[in-house]
């Protein structure tokens, strides 16, 4: 029976099973079954929570949503293939390269959290191959998943989206039957092409087999991720990137020409050769938009509200890429607006680099005096090499008050004329305003259960109590746990609500309330 298309919902089509590999078959799975058991910490190097939610929980259409950027609608949203194959990412930069969108996988989409703990992480749904995904691969397709969709967009003939492909087949199975491929076919063309022309596939982006950097096909679009290609040489590792896979490329961009109306689009993904060996393509999200490409700022502090106190270092980094995935890539990083006294970049802006998939990369750091309490706002644009641009605002909040929290009665001392603050094993030191909720860390270290949590708050103002620029409230003395508890009293009251029992190394948010 063939499949019917739903509109907004799941289909399952029947597709013809591909014929055997011509290679000798690898270990197969029962449906379902995954190789890797391996418990995920479902945090990445930086302390940027990877996570991924599956189609179990999800449906097509809203997937589809987190790809849309402005001026596109989406209709008639089928996915084909096993919910489990098919969800949505977030936290991905320090992973994948890009920070969130939906990711498609020819196993499980919960395969890819890091770290790299197996060579050969499997989910065999028992789905059938793609025809379409056969065309562009050596060998029949199995276990193909795909999400298709119509869509018209607003005044534009173009349409652009980044993407990265992953596998487990790297490095081992490079030039062999085994040749992992995914397409985005737009009305019927595949558009997920590299920029020298051939599809994205296992054999037409790697460093060789084994693996050599500089060798291989493309080999300047691979990041590589194996362990055992890797200083130590095994299994588990904690990798470049904080991954299952073993490789993948760097961040690419699929771009096509629309015809007038109403388009088409199938995004596929499917094993090669057999149905193990999971493989998948992460799309970033908003960036399905009309138009040829331009630079984007792929993570915060974009459009965030960032909070400074008086008299501590405020720093933050930000980051712009060019879009194009031409060789002839230039990315400009550059301010477009004053910034606040004191507040210095490196490197300095303009900041200007070459290449393919470059990205241009800062620092900002400032020291708020106290005649700069109060908001901010810091625009930042990028430019690229066809001088299309991207904004990026920043927005920071200047208070004078902050909060402390350790494990231990927690001590200051004022050291010389500068005003120095030495505190004594504080855990957090946080601006608090009505608009922040601050989060701290609590210590992986069993020793600490049933221990209190000391917080106090203070003020740093040098120019309005030169003697004394720290102030402090009483010592507050709050159980580890869950509760309510109440501090101090008239001005600068304190209201501190733990939501949840603190989790041993985990960040915990805390809730407060200051009158």
């Amino acid at each position: 029976m063939p499949s019917v298309k739903l509109p907004l919902t799941f289909a399952c089509a029947l597709l013809s099973l591909a014929p055997a590999s011509a290679q000798e078959p690898r270990e197969l799975l029962a449906p379902g079954q995954t190789t890797n058991a391996v418990p995920k910490a479902m945090q990445d190097g930086v302390g940027v929570p990877f996570a991924v939610a599956d189609a179990t929980t999800l449906t097509a259409a809203s997937l589809v949503q987190l790809l849309l950027g402005p001026g596109v609608t989406a209709t008639n949203v089928v996915l084909t293939g096993a919910p489990v194959a098919a969800g949505s990412f977030s936290g991905g930069l320090g992973s994948v390269g890009l920070i969130d969108g939906v990711v498609l996988s020819s196993g499980s989409v919960s395969s890819v959290l890091g770290p790299n703990a197996l060579d050969s992480t499997s989910t065999d749904n028992l789905r059938p191959g793609d025809a379409a995904l056969n065309a562009l691969t050596t060998s029949a397709t199995h276990d193909a998943c795909i999400l298709e969709f119509d869509f018209t967009v607003v005044n534009s003939d173009q349409i652009s989206f980044q993407y990265v492909f992953s596998s487990e087949e790297y490095n081992e199975w490079v030039n062999t039957s085994y040749n992992d491929v995914f397409g985005f076919f737009l009305n019927g063309q595949n558009i997920a092409l590299l920029p020298t022309g051939p599809s994205v596939a296992i054999n037409n982006v790697n460093c060789g087999n084994p693996y050599n950097a500089g060798a291989g096909g493309n080999c300047g679009l691979y990041v590589n991720n194996r362990c055992v290609d890797l200083p130590g040489g095994s299994f588990p590792c904690a990798g470049p990137h904080d991954t299952e896979m073993d490789g993948m490329t760097v961040v690419l961009t699929a771009s096509g020409t629309l015809q007038p109306g109403v388009n088409h689009i199938r995004l596929a993904i499917a094993d090669a050769g057999d149905s193990v060996y999971d493989s998948n393509v992460f799309i970033r999200g908003g960036s399905f938009t009309p138009g040829v490409p331009g630079p984007y700022f792929p993570e915060a502090p974009c459009d965030e509200v960032l909070h400074a106190t008086v008299g501590l270092p405020l720093t933050y980094a930000f980051s712009a890429q060019s879009a194009s995935g031409s060789p002839a890539n230039s990315i400009t990083l550059d301010l477009d607006s004053p910034v606040p006294a004191g507040m210095t970049h490196s490197p300095a802006l303009p900041l200007t680099v070459y290449g393919q998939n470059v990205t241009a990369s800062s620092t900002a750091t400032w020291v708020p005096s106290p005649t700069q309490v109060g908001f901010h706002q810091i625009d930042y644009l990028a430019i690229d090499q066809d001088s299309k641009e991207e904004p990026c605002q920043v927005n920071v909040v200047v208070s004078e008050t902050f909060l402390v929290v350790g494990f231990q009665p927690i001590s200051v001392v004022i050291a010389g004329t500068n005003g120095r603050i030495l505190l004594v094993d504080p855990l957090i030191v946080v601006p608090v305003s009505p608009q922040n909720v601050p989060q701290w860390f609590v210590p992986s270290d069993p020793a600490l259960t049933g221990f209190h949590v000391y917080a106090q708050v203070g003020m740093f103002n040098p120019t309005e109590y030169p003697s004394d620029p720290f102030r402090v409230s009483e010592g507050l003395d709050a159980t580890l746990g869950v509760g309510f508890d109440h501090y101090g009293d008239g001005d600068g009251e304190i209201d501190l609500t733990f939501d949840a029992p603190p989790l041993l190394g985990a960040m915990t948010q805390i809730s407060l309330a200051i009158d």
